[in-house]
């Protein structure tokens, strides 16, 4: 039998995983709010992980849950940002792969890190968790360590799963038209094994480190009864 804390991590992981495919369908019914619906990408990942915490654990504010929208919005450009503007600290890969490839490894790895630090934050200051303070720096050295290895991960896939999700979202025609309407996959495969890869494993770390368990109903009763006590 799955454990609570396993519970969490497989619902968080399947919130990230439709994150991630919807981010890759973005393009086509996004563009009908806005012209660079790049935007929604962070608040499509932060507005599943709400749902995740407003079903499953009964979160309910408000204003909260618009904050950490707001930052995963952020975290997104952050990310993108810094990933772009990488330093070369890859060079042993070019021994094994182009210079081209180790730079794409650098971008990743770095915007993985860069964002991944940021969601953990938010997560952390807004969301419903079982952190502890002294434990936050380790945490989250850990969850930006394993970000950035996703970002690689996610990136190196793109000729398999990202071209497995081009089929798909071609066959089905939920994606911009113009991509996919071309015989074979062009090179923006490596973006939407990207987008699933990072966002379902992100959101798993985050059950794994941080989602706190729901109250047992021996425990609610035994707080009622403590409480009826006192008074």
């Amino acid at each position: 039998m799955l454990t609570s804390k396993a519970h969490q991590c497989f619902a968080l992981a399947f919130a990230g995983l439709l994150s991630g495919f919807l981010a890759c369908v973005s393009g086509r019914f996004l563009q009908l709010f806005s012209p660079g619906s790049d935007v929604f990408i962070g608040a499509i990942f932060g507005f599943m992980l709400i749902l995740y915490w407003r079903f499953c654990r009964g979160f309910r504010s408000f204003w909260r849950s618009a904050a950490f929208i707001l930052v995963c919005i952020a975290a997104y450009f952050f990310a993108l940002d810094g990933g772009v503007n990488a330093p070369p600290f890859l060079l042993f890969l070019s021994s094994f792969a182009s210079r081209q490839v180790a730079h794409e490894f650098e971008i990743c790895f770095t915007g993985g890190i860069l964002g991944g630090a940021i969601v953990f934050l938010a997560a952390v200051l807004f969301l419903p968790n079982r952190a502890q303070w002294k434990h936050v720096p380790l945490n989250l050295v850990t969850f930006c360590l394993l970000s950035g290895l996703l970002g690689i991960i996610g990136w190196a896939a793109g000729p398999y799963l990202g071209t497995g999700i081009w089929y798909l979202l071609r066959a089905t025609h939920l994606a911009q038209q113009y991509p996919y309407s071309q015989d074979q996959p062009a090179g923006g495969v490596s973006f939407d094994s990207l987008f699933v890869v990072w966002q379902a494993g992100a959101a798993s770390l985050l059950g794994l480190l941080l989602a706190s368990p729901r109250p047992s109903l021996a425990g609610t009763i035994r707080e009622s009864d403590a409480t009826a006590s006192e008074t």
